[in-house]
């Protein structure tokens, strides 16, 4: 809601700002946005970008009145845009629906500034099932190829969760796409007396987790 207030705070605790010029820049047009747009990306501890935009007409929220922070996007960036948005589709399911942008975006001295990165983008959004948050995926026109996967354990490592109503359905999906999980039994895992698990890596490098819970009880 007050991204100058915001950018003030992480700016006095030296917090690396990533847009040039260390402001925020002005986007007339955002894929899933509706406005105009101030926005700014800065640096968390372990290296992500982090964007923060305040919308000029921001739609209703359930935030609380006194938040500062009305909603959130995950975002990836991603070495093939179809390959991804289809991983994703065809283990979440097909109520896992993407839009995809027509052509390619940005290009303009708006989208170069904020990200400090120049280059035209593709984007993929979709609606997590069951939740406000929103996925987004982008690829870059022009992008390494041969970029390093991250293993489970590095710092700045990440994972999405996907809490499912039975992780047997995602586990079939996943050996008919060929994948194999990072557990030893190569399928879900008791964490707790009612609660499994199990972690895939999508085509980028990114873990998904699938957890259940309260549908099968620990032998």
């Amino acid at each position: 809601r007050n991204l100058d207030k915001t950018l003030a705070i992480l700016k006095d605790e030296l917090v690396p700002v990533i847009t040039f010029g260390g402001k925020p820049v002005i986007l007339t047009s955002y894929p899933g946005i509706a406005g105009e747009i101030r926005a700014v990306f800065v640096r968390d501890p372990d290296g992500y970008p982090v964007g923060l935009f305040e919308i000029a007409s921001a739609p209703p929220a359930a935030a609380a009145a006194q938040s500062n922070v009305v909603g959130a996007r995950i975002c990836l960036v991603v070495d093939d845009l179809e390959t991804t948005c289809r991983w994703f589709q065809h283990l979440v399911g097909p109520e896992f629906k993407f839009w995809l942008s027509p052509g390619w975006l940005g290009g303009d001295r708006s989208f170069t500034d904020l990200t400090n990165t120049p280059g035209q983008f593709r984007m993929a959004l979709a609606m997590i099932p069951g939740s406000p948050v929103v996925m987004e995926f982008i690829e870059y026109q022009e992008h390494i190829k041969n970029f390093v996967r991250p293993n489970f354990q590095d710092p700045g490592a990440a994972h999405i969760l996907f809490m499912s109503r039975d992780v047997d359905l995602i586990m079939t999906r996943a050996r008919a796409a060929g994948l194999r999980t990072l557990s030893a039994t190569d399928g879900p895992v008791f964490i707790g007396p009612t609660t499994r698990s199990f972690f895939v890596t999508d085509p980028d490098g990114f873990w998904a987790e699938f957890m259940d819970h309260g549908v099968k009880k620990k032998p």
